[in-house]
This record gives structure tokens, C-alpha cells and sequence, in this order.
């Protein structure tokens, strides 16, 4: 039996038929059919059936037939394929077999070779569609070259599955505006299509690198997504080569001419063949689609067809995104934009609302103004007519509104003045300012009241024109003239009495004979009194402006520079010093006191300088005759001391009891004598500055402790303890005038303590100086005495130098030894319960 009679045999024609072929209409989209195509053999009646043709009908007769194999060529050299229809495609005629010429299997294989064609449409005898028979199938049932069989299936799958990728991609970018979702099926299906290692998506950024946005990559390879390239796989060769829609295809890295550069940056990921396609929108480069491999490869001429149809796909999909992008910036700046006029509008309608608000607030205040307001508040008209009158006015004019409301302006002024004012305020209406003050506020005028009285007046006139609304348009209805006048009697008596009364103050400020002036902070004149003329020599008009050198001289300047940079730090000052000015010498002293204004800043200071050049004079004269009388007055005096106390001894005989009481008298008192002018010499080299003190290295509680122990016997005298707290500490002293000043105050606490009392001496350190206290359970001291009980003579009370011994100068004495240490002293107290006396010592010789 012959293989064709085998063949009939084993196999039934209709067991070669496809019975359900794809069928559409003519004007159908290509990318309908292909999605049409996917959905029949993704259903689960047809998986098993591979449906590569697609059959073109108009349901009347059969147009043509289009295979997988077209349509994938078509999709790959046609770029507007998704607006192309089937019927624009049909590549070949009409071709179909009737069912009863198919006697015999070598007539099947005469069709198909003689149209060339995989598929062959079988119809009956009345030309109806019975099914399609597949070359493939026949190729199954006979068996004949199982080799080329498998190839072609293997390529018809390959077909097949392009067919199906490109689909995927377009239908995606068709339904999704999910750009990161388009690229990432790209990558995983292209990479399971062509069985590569990875396949990556690379966006171009403005920084000319590009960065791996999608990634399909076999297992244990490592990822590229998320990774930077630039040079050297950026260069200008391979971008204008990109740029010009051009494929980069590597078969094998070893055997190329690449860099090794490139070669290394490409083996550290084990790379051995590469395939770069560009992505172009609108020839504008905007990614690469690339595919590696980690072996050898030749790639075929499909597979780049493939990649190109894939990269323009992925090129309309950023395209999409990019319109999508920029549709939602507009729409986001239209909405900005709508937003922002919105709230203008709102807040126009807020403002309208708060400018009506505040209108009928300030009509409200103003009201309340013109009611409450002292000063006269007077509106007239164009004819000079009143038309306000406030309660201000009723109170100065002493008229009623409604008595003036309505009359000329001409009832409140004299008759003098009346043509004049008229003149005016028509000569100020016909001028082109809108609305000023046409006076200045400090002109004066001249009022009349009710009573017939005249004031002097402050006054000012301002104008405005009013308008009215008729018919929806504004017409000027006039002038309005608004007066404000102020009654400034009780301002002119100020002033005058003013006048007066700095008349009063310059003539006494004249007569007195010191100088007195203030000086701004410039250091200027800007008063000063006449002695100022018999001083410097000019008078006080041309001394007013100057500066205090330019007034002094140079000299003189430099003397009191000092205490003027204190007064304007903002301290008092007084000092006395030998002063040269403009070639006399004369001795002054002068008070600084600051000036400040509100805010608390230094504006000027006042000065007040008195010539006691005469009372230095004197007080010379006096300290020389203290010094003389004093030395010719001890001599004698040691002499009666010695002869009283020997009266006293008995040396001379014994005396009755009431000479023995009158010598004793007498001794005591000649002592005093001796200790008073002993003090007067001490205090007298003190201030001639001829007592030069010898300091050095001593220990405070050592010196306290000496001084203790040398008023001990007094102490125990008047039945006072004497007590000390002091630690080792330095001064830098003369011990001797410090023990002197110790014992002054100690014997001075002793004399005016209670009975079986307590008197305290402590030091301690404060800083760079130790400070000591003397401190007394005693009388106390007034206030008002503090400070002048360390002059020379000076006691609390007058019957102390009688009654304690004293000589008035022991405080005074020991200030200047305080004071030549560079030290300061001083005393607190509170009457009836005791005083402290303070005074501080260097505690070594820097500080």
C-alpha cells in the first residue's frame, strides 16, 4: 500500500481540520486582532490549539487569510501599525480548496506548495467554510522530517510568543498609565523569550549618566537596578551612534575592539555579549533597551527586529508618561492658578468687608471725635456757611450749635479781621490742592466769643471736595472747609510766665560766682552764665556752640578730660584741681552731673565750677600756722606735762588732797594736749604728703592680734571682750600705720561699747584685697553723720572729747592712712545697736 493510501487510511480529512479558525472583520485594528488572537488561545477550550493565521471575512465571502509570521513583520517594519486595519495587510488573495478535491495526501502537499502557504481554508460544495488545515499537522501525521518539523515548531512558538510580547506591551501601554509596570513585563518577557541572563531599561539623565529604572535578571546574577553609567559606556561615539537610532550588537566581548576600559567595567559582571538598543522619542534619545549575556552569543536578525519594535514601544510609553506628566503639571498650575485667584477673590471680599467695617468704625470714632474732642472743630461751606459745630467749639465760642448751624463764619471772628479771612478761604478754594493745611498750626489768630470777648487762637484750615451720586454717577456737589482752632490764652500766660521766669533764672545764674553751664553730648556749649565772660573772655552768646576745648584751651582741656568722659558715661563726678587756663593758674572745684532723656541715653550734663583758689590759699595759711603753733607749743607744753607729773609723784613734797586732785586734773588734760597736737602733726605731714609709708609683705592676723593685745588693758578698763576671726592672711601694708589705724577704731569701739560687750575684728579675702571689719554692740551712729565723722574735729556728739578723752581726729587720720594704701573706709551702723567699720588693704603689691 502506498504512503498516500496509509495516510488516508490512518487519518481522517476531518481530523486534519481546525473547525473554530479565528475569523474577523476587514476594518479591524491589527492590535484588536492580536489581542483577539491572544484571548482565543489563552481560553481553556483552545490552549491547545496554536492559532497562527487569522482569517479576513465580511461574512458574505472570504477576503484572505494573514499568518503569525505576517502579522510579526508587519508590527516590526511598519511604525503606525496600531491605526492600520486588517484588510490593509491582506497579503495574499482569496485561496481556499474545495473538500471533494481532496482525493489523495500528495494533493494536499501540491496545494501547499503551489500557494505557498502554511494554512489551506477547505470549503463544500457550496463554498461554506468547513475548517483550515495546517501544514503542521499534516507534518505530524506523516511523520516526514521530524528534524525540519521541530525546527519550524520551534520557530512558529518563537513567532508565536513575539507575536504575543508585542501585544502584551502595546495592550499595556494602550490600558495602563503605569509606566514603571510597561517596563518591567518588557524586561521579563523579553528575557524569558530570548533566554538571555539579563534585561535591563536605562534612562538618560540630565547629567548625561544614566541609571538601570527596570531589571529582569536570571538567579545568582548580581542586579544592575538602580545603577549609575557614565563614561566610558556614555561616550560621544556611542551616544551619536544611539542618537541615530543605531544597534549596538557584542557576540563576543573578547574578540572585539572595545576599550579595556570597557572591557573590565563589562567582565565585572561577568558580561561576554551584549545587544543595545536605543530608545528614541521623537528622535530625541531618551533610554537604552539592553540585553546581556554571560557566554557567547550571535544575535539573530529577529531578535534585534524584535528589541527595536519592543525599545519604540517603551519609547511611546515615556512618551505617554511625559504628556501624562505635563497634562498633570497644567492641570496642577491651572488649579494653582484657580486656587490662587479664589483666594484673592476671597480675600478682596474680606477686604471690602473690613474696609465697610472700619469705614463705619471711624464714621463711629470720628463722631465720637468731633464730640468729645477739646479743640474747636468747625465745618463750613463754599459760602463760608457753618455746617459743624462741636461741643469743643460751644465751650471756647460759648455759643450753641444750634445758635451757629447755619451762619456765616464771619459771627466768631472781630470785625477786623473778617474781608481778611473771607479773602482767604476763597483764595485757597480756588487753588488746585485737593486737601492740605493751608496755615502752619503755630500761626495765630484771633477768636470772638458769645460774650464779645476776643482770644488768640491757633488755627488751621483744610479743604475737601465732596461728591453725590445721580443716576449711578458721581457729581461734585461743593467745597467743604474744616477749621480747627485752639484757645492758646492759657499757652501764651505759660509762656510769658516762662519767659519770666528763665529771665529770673539767667539773672541769678548772672549774679552768682560760679560758672554754670550745660554742654551737650558733643562736648558744645549750650548755655552758659555771664562769669563765664570775666573767666574766658567772651561773652555768652559766643561761647553758646562752641566746643569746651576751643573755650578752655588745650591745656585745661587735657586737665578735666577725664572727669568729662565719666559725667558721660552717665556718672556724677566731683574733683578740685589746679587748673591752666589760658595762661593763669587757679584752683576749682567742679560738679558733673549727667543729663538723660526718656529713653535713659546721655544727652549732655550740666557743670558747676567754683574758683577756691583763695580757699586753698587760706587752708595753706592755716596748716602752716597748725604746724608752727603746734611745734612751738610742744616744747613748753612736754615741759609743764614733766613739772605736773613730778606735782603728781610727790617728788615735790605732799600736797593736800584737793591740790593732789587739781594736779591730777591738770595732768590729764596736758596729756590730751600732747596726744591732740601729736594728731594735728600726724595729720599734717599726712596732707602735705611729706608721711611716706613703707609697705611690704605682713600678716592681717598677726597685726590683729598685736592690736588687740595693745588695747587689751583699756578693754579690761572698761569691761569690754575683745575678740578676733581672722585666718593667715598677706597685705601689702606699712604694719605701723596699720597697726595705728587698727587701734584708733578698736580704742574708739571700746570708748562708746556698753559694759561686758563684745567687740569682733575679722579679715577676710575678697578678691584682690583683704577687707577688715571692727565691729561694736555700742550707741550707734546717725545717718546723717556716716560720712562726716572721718572730717578733722568732727564727733557724734560735741561732749565726746570731754567726756571720752578724744581729739576728733583719729577717723580722719586713719582714712588717709587707708586712703595712701589705695584702699577705701567706711562705716554702717544702726542707732542704738552698734556700728562696723570697714576698711580694705591691697593684698599684694600688683593689685
Amino acid at each position: 500500500m502506498s504512503g498516500e493510501s496509509q495516510f488516508l487510511s490512518s487519518f481522517s480529512l476531518e481530523e486534519l481540520f481546525d473547525p473554530h479558525p479565528l475569523i474577523v472583520q476587514p476594518n479591524q485594528l491589527l492590535l484588536d486582532v492580536i489581542e483577539q488572537m491572544q484571548s482565543e488561545q489563552t481560553s481553556s477550550e483552545f490552549a491547545h490549539q496554536a492559532k497562527g493565521y487569522v482569517l479576513v471575512s465580511d461574512n458574505t465571502s472570504l477576503l484572505g487569510m494573514v499568518t503569525e509570521a505576517e502579522l510579526i513583520k508587519i508590527i516590526v517594519c511598519k511604525k503606525d501599525w496600531q491605526d492600520t486595519t486588517i484588510a490593509e495587510v491582506v497579503l495574499r488573495p482569496s485561496i481556499y480548496v474545495q473538500q471533494k478535491d481532496i482525493l489523495e495526501f500528495h494533493h494536499l502537499v501540491d496545494y501547499f506548495t503551489r500557494y505557498q502557504t502554511c494554512y489551506l481554508p477547505i470549503v463544500d460544495s457550496s463554498h461554506q467554510l468547513v475548517g483550515v488545515i495546517s501544514q503542521k499537522k499534516v507534518l505530524l501525521a506523516t511523520g516526514i522530517d521530524i528534524t525540519e518539523r521541530k525546527q519550524a515548531e520551534a520557530r512558529l512558538e518563537s513567532q508565536h510568543r513575539q507575536t504575543q510580547l508585542l501585544a502584551e506591551i502595546t495592550r499595556k501601554i494602550r490600558q495602563s498609565l503605569k509606566l514603571d509596570e510597561i517596563m518591567q513585563t518588557a524586561v521579563t518577557e523579553v528575557q524569558q523569550l530570548l533566554a538571555c541572563d539579563r534585561v535591563l531599561i536605562f534612562k538618560l539623565q540630565s547629567n548625561h549618566t544614566a541609571i538601570a529604572v527596570s531589571e529582569s535578571v536570571l538567579p545568582g546574577l548580581p542586579s544592575l537596578w538602580g545603577w549609575e553609567i557614565s563614561a566610558p559606556l556614555l561616550q560621544d561615539d556611542y551616544l551619536n551612534q544611539y542618537r541615530r537610532g543605531e544597534v549596538l550588537a557584542l557576540t563576543d566581548l573578547n574578540q572585539t575592539n572595545l576599550s579595556s576600559e570597557i572591557k573590565n567595567l563589562l567582565a565585572q559582571f561577568a558580561i561576554q555579549a551584549k545587544l543595545v538598543v536605543p530608545i528614541l522619542i521623537q528622535d530625541q534619545l531618551k533610554g537604552l533597551l539592553i540585553v546581556h549575556q554571560c557566554s557567547r552569543r550571535d544575535w539573530q536578525s529577529w531578535e534585534i527586529d524584535l528589541l527595536k519594535q519592543i525599545a519604540d514601544q517603551i519609547g511611546v510609553a515615556l512618551s505617554q508618561a511625559q504628556l501624562l506628566n505635563n497634562l498633570e503639571e497644567l492641570v496642577q498650575e491651572r488649579t494653582f492658578k484657580l486656587t490662587e485667584i479664589n483666594q484673592k477673590l476671597e480675600q478682596e471680599i474680606q477686604k471690602h468687608q473690613e474696609t465697610e467695617t472700619a469705614l463705619r468704625e471711624s464714621q463711629q470714632k470720628l463722631a465720637g471725635i468731633l464730640d468729645i474732642a477739646e479743640e474747636a472743630i468747625i465745618a463750613i461751606d463754599q459760602h463760608q456757611q457753618i455746617q459743624i459745630f462741636n461741643q469743643g467749639a460751644e465751650k471756647i465760642f460759648g455759643y450753641t450749635a444750634t445758635e451757629v448751624l447755619g451762619e456765616k463764619l464771619d459771627i466768631l471772628l472781630p470785625e477786623a479781621f473778617r474781608s481778611i479771612h473771607c479773602q482767604h478761604v476763597t483764595n485757597f478754594g480756588n487753588s488746585e490742592t485737593i486737601s492740605r493745611r493751608m496755615t502752619e498750626r503755630n500761626t495765630t489768630v484771633v477768636g470772638l466769643r458769645k460774650n464779645g470777648t476776643q482770644f488768640p487762637a491757633e488755627a488751621s484750615i483744610s479743604k475737601l471736595r465732596s461728591y453725590q451720586r445721580h443716576d449711578s454717577e458721581e457729581a461734585k456737589s461743593g467745597l467743604i472747609f474744616t477749621v480747627i482752632l485752639q484757645d492758646i490764652t492759657e499757652r501764651q500766660q505759660a509762656e510769658a510766665a516762662l519767659r519770666r521766669s528763665e529771665e529770673q533764672l539767667r539773672l541769678i545764674t548772672n549774679a552768682l560766682p560760679i560758672l554754670i553751664a550745660y554742654l551737650d553730648v558733643e562736648q558744645r556749649y549750650c548755655f552758659n552764665n555771664r562769669p563765664h565772660k570775666d573767666w574766658f573772655g567772651r561773652s555768652c552768646s559766643q561761647i553758646n556752640g562752641c566746643h569746651l576745648q576751643e573755650v578752655m584751651g588745650q591745656t585745661a582741656y587735657q586737665q578735666v578730660r577725664p572727669y568729662v568722659e565719666i559725667v558721660l558715661s552717665g556718672q556724677p563726678v566731683t574733683f578740685e584741681l589746679e587748673l591752666s587756663c589760658l595762661g593763669k593758674s587757679r584752683w576749682i572745684s567742679a560738679n558733673y552731673i549727667p543729663d538723660f532723656n526718656s529713653s535713659g541715653n546721655i544727652k549732655g550734663f550740666f557743670s558747676m565750677v567754683s574758683d577756691i583758689t583763695e580757699r586753698i590759699a587760706v587752708e595753706r595759711m592755716k596748716s602752716e600756722f597748725v604746724s608752727v603753733a603746734s611745734h612751738e607749743m610742744r616744747t613748753p607744753l612736754t615741759s609743764i606735762h614733766g613739772v605736773i607729773r613730778l606735782l603728781a609723784a610727790g617728788r615735790l613734797g605732799k600736797l593736800s588732797p584737793s591740790a593732789q586732785n587739781m594736779i591730777e586734773i591738770a595732768a590729764k588734760n596736758t596729756n590730751r594736749l600732747t596726744r591732740l597736737i601729736d594728731d594735728v602733726l600726724d595729720l599734717e605731714r599726712m596732707e602735705s604728703g611729706r608721711e611716706i609709708i613703707e609697705q611690704k609683705i605682713c600678716n592681717a592676723a598677726e597685726l590683729i592680734q598685736q592690736a588687740i593685745d595693745t588695747m587689751t588693758a583699756m578693754a579690761k578698763e572698761y569691761q569690754i571682750t575683745l575678740s578676733s576671726q581672722a585666718t593667715d592672711l598677706q597685705i601689702w601694708a606699712d604694719s605701723d600705720k596699720i597697726m595705728q589705724t587698727l587701734t584708733n577704731l578698736i580704742s574708739n569701739a571700746i570708748k562708746f561699747s556698753r559694759p561686758h560687750s563684745q567687740i569682733l575684728i575679722t579679715a577676710e579675702q575678697q578678691n584682690s584685697e583683704v577687707l577688715f571689719r571692727i565691729s561694736d554692740r555700742g550707741r550707734g551712729i546717725p545717718a546723717d553723720k556716716l560720712e562726716s565723722i572721718f572730717e578733722r574735729f568732727q564727733q557724734v556728739d560735741a561732749s565726746d572729747s570731754r567726756e571720752k578723752g578724744g581729739t576728733g581726729l583719729g577717723l580722719a587720720i586713719c582714712r588717709h592712712i587707708v586712703q595712701q594704701h589705695g584702699g577705701k573706709i567706711w562705716v554702717e551702723s544702726i542707732l542704738g545697736e552698734g556700728s562696723t567699720f570697714y576698711f580694705t588693704l591691697p593684698a599684694n603689691p600688683t593689685s
